[in-house]
């Protein structure tokens, strides 16, 4: 097995959007399929941003397969994309209409400015295994999580926690909602 980060480590940017729009087709045949057999769930696929802003997402959604009701989100790391709020803004305003939505990955992880999140046209906010480490147990890492939490869900945005490693945590994430 060899991981993506091996392989595409020192790819070329034109090498990476090819990359991203061979797994954009593929991420969306698998959609189709899936809601096909009943599975209605939203699937979710890395792009790096430069592939992002190069590839016509818009082009290959329309031409590989019809989107399920559910749709796709892409994830872009957040500390590639938090300091562009208007390219964020910008591909989220042209995705939407396709029912394709952006989500922050690694969140936490750049040391963000929560205040940002309003400005943030992000349907998902996945929090980085580093910031749920211990949520349930940890004095500093769970009020911290249960912050992050329910500000996303006061923007009307989904949170996602990535690491969860002990019951504890993952009882005390799922009662954080």
């Amino acid at each position: 097995m060899v991981l993506a980060g091996v392989f595409t480590a020192n790819a070329s940017e034109p090498a990476t959007a090819n990359l991203a729009e061979l797994a954009l087709e593929n991420a969306l045949k698998t959609s189709a399929l899936f809601s096909k057999l009943g599975v209605n769930q939203r699937l979710s696929l890395n792009i790096p941003v430069p592939a992002l802003v190069k590839i016509s997402v818009e082009d290959i959604v329309r031409r590989t397969v019809r989107l399920a009701k559910n749709g796709l989100a892409i994830d872009v790391p957040e500390e590639r994309i938090v300091n562009d709020l208007k390219l964020a803004g910008e591909l989220s305003k042209k995705l939407e209409p396709i029912n394709v939505r952006l989500a922050i990955d690694n969140f936490g992880r750049a040391y963000s400015t929560l205040a940002k999140v309003e400005e943030m046209r992000f349907e998902t906010l996945k929090l980085d295994k580093l910031f749920v480490a211990d949520c349930g147990t940890d004095m500093v890492n769970a009020p911290l999580c249960k912050t992050v939490i329910d500000l996303a869900h006061n923007f009307g945005r989904y949170v996602v926690a990535f690491g969860i490693e002990k019951a504890a945590g993952a009882v005390a994430l799922v009662s954080m909602g």
